[in-house]
Order: C-alpha cells, then structure tokens, then sequence
C-alpha cells in the first residue's frame, strides 16, 4: 500500500477499492439526446475495456484501491492519459492506458491570467516531464488554498485545528 499504511488502515481501503472498481462509469463524448439511458455498454465498448484495466501493471481492484489511497492521503489522484504508441493522449484521441502518478510529484503550471492549468509537471527526482493538461485526469477534493489541488479530509480538519490552538496560544499569553 502507498505511504506504508498500517494494518487497520488497509483492510478499509482495499474494501473501499473493491466497491470502486465495480462502480459504473458513464463517459459522454457528445450529443447525450440520443443516448439510451439504463442500457448495458458492452464489454466490447473502449472505455469499458479502459476502466475495466486501466494500467496493464495492475488489476482493476488494485488500480482503484490506489486511486482510493491517493484521494484519502492527499486529496487527489493524477493519471497521465496515453494513446496508441506510448504517446500523450489528446482530445481526440481514443485513451489507452491510464498511470497513476504519485501528486507529491506534481506540479501544475498555471496561466495566470484565467487560473486555469496548462500543463503538469512531473518528477521523479531525476528526470522531468511537462505533460499537457488535456492529458492528464486530475481527480480533486475541494482545496480552499488552491484551487488547482486536491486536499484530503484529514488536511481540511488539520486546518481548522491549527487556527483553533493559535488562538489558544494567543489567549493564553494575554493572560
């Protein structure tokens, strides 16, 4: 398990993956009117085939258990998109695989103008990558200090508790 977790820790996280993996996605790439709703995409469909293995080097349970991890540790998950011949994916392009990327070696580049991400930039402490934003699915919880990171439940509560023992600490030396 990611970040050493302790042995109570991952028997809830990999039951948390298990339900993951057998949720349902619905990708919609254009017109949704002519959709049938509630009908069975086939297994034979490219996206199903997609979340049904995501990343060749894992099972569908193992994928989502760390994506379920990543989101509970840090408040976000990173794939990199890739398309036909090991190359990023675009817009147009059908996706292939999906690597799961560690967000503690993410940085995202972002135009300051409309704050919106142009690129990420990945490390892994001795190469670089700068990946376009289109190809890349960021998955986030709310951040009230970034807008363009995730933060996880434990940090959010961290944040509270830290105004709370500054003013206490404030409090105490008026007195």
């Amino acid at each position: 398990p990611p970040c050493g977790q302790g042995a109570g820790g991952f028997p809830g996280v990999s039951r948390k993956a298990d339900a993951l993996s057998d949720a349902p996605f619905r990708i919609y790439t254009g017109d949704v009117s002519a959709m049938d709703e509630g009908k069975a995409v086939p297994d034979t469909d490219e996206y199903a085939k997609l979340f049904a293995m995501p990343d060749p080097r894992h099972d569908s349970a193992a994928y989502w258990g760390e994506c379920s991890s990543w989101s509970d540790l840090e408040g976000e998950f990173i794939a990199v998109a890739f398309a036909d011949g090991a190359r990023f994916a675009t817009r147009t392009d059908m996706i292939r695989e999906l690597l799961l990327v560690n967000p503690r070696c993410v940085m995202e580049e972002v135009n300051p103008s409309t704050n919106l991400v142009n690129a990420y930039t990945i490390s892994d402490g001795s190469r670089t990558w700068r990946i376009p934003a289109e190809s890349v699915w960021h998955w986030k919880r709310f951040n009230p200090l970034n807008p363009n990171r995730g933060m996880s439940r434990l940090q959010s509560a961290l944040l509270g508790m830290q105004g709370t023992f500054r003013g206490d600490q404030f409090v105490r030396a008026q007195a």
